[in-house]
């Protein structure tokens, strides 16, 4: 039994550092906000329609999926909040 403790330890550490590392690209993904408002002010409407569509994909996606959660569960329970 303690052997195989002993074997699944180290895997099941590997598999919570990875968890963590993926944790943490998001929360440095929070500055897309600040460099898009940078760029609305400096940049070509072009420039910042690339920087949107390519370069912030996944904070939008995101964004989008969470809204789309936080939708569904408010008409879910429409009497959640007083």
């Amino acid at each position: 039994m303690f052997i195989v403790l002993a074997i699944l330890f180290p895997v099941v550490l590997l598999g919570g550092v990875l968890a963590m590392e993926r944790i943490e690209r998001t929360f440095s993904d929070q500055t897309v906000g600040e460099r898009v408002a940078i760029a609305l002010r400096t940049d070509a409407a072009d420039d910042v329609e690339r920087l949107v569509s390519r370069d912030c994909r996944t904070a939008l996606d995101r964004h989008w999926r969470q809204t789309a959660r936080r939708a569904r569960l408010a008409s879910a329970y429409p009497f959640g909040r007083g």
